[in-house]
């Protein structure tokens, strides 16, 4: 901001204390926008897909007969957690969290990242994803290694 000297009865000089950046002062002029509307009605229920409801969580598991699945040549469907390999303290906590049985695309693509092929797995959203490639990370890396 520029000062300047005003010599007028009952003025005073305006001086900055310091030159400030462009747009880091508030205009008083604009007051600041308001905040988003409140919604006015309850959201839609969400509704539960066939492949999410056939997840591994604590939902209880969907006849996976009904549903259709596209895999790839030689990818194996491996029915249960223990035959996947899986170290027992990971196995140990799978089990404490409440997981049972592994859904669709854990059932699919778990052995095959393990085994350190290239996977590319689609799925729905809520089917195990992401633990999918936690399980896979906590399982091929060495915890022995302190670094």
């Amino acid at each position: 901001a520029i000062a300047s000297q005003i010599h007028s009865p009952g003025l005073q000089a305006i001086k900055p204390e310091k030159p400030e950046p462009p747009g880091t002062r508030l205009q008083k002029s604009h007051p600041p926008p308001p905040p988003p509307p409140l919604p006015t009605s309850h959201p839609p229920q969400a509704r539960v897909s066939p492949m999410a409801a056939a997840g591994s969580s604590r939902r209880g598991p969907m006849d996976d007969d009904k549903l259709t699945f596209e895999t790839s040549a030689g990818v194996d469907v491996v029915g249960s957690f223990d035959a996947m390999g899986i170290r027992e303290d990971l196995l140990r906590g799978i089990y404490g969290y409440g997981f049972e049985k592994p859904s669709a695309i854990q059932q699919r693509a778990v052995v095959p990242i393990i085994a350190g092929r290239d996977v590319i797995a689609q799925a729905q959203s809520g089917t195990g994803k992401t633990s999918m490639v936690s399980l896979s990370v906590c399982q091929v890396i060495d915890t022995n290694i302190h670094e």
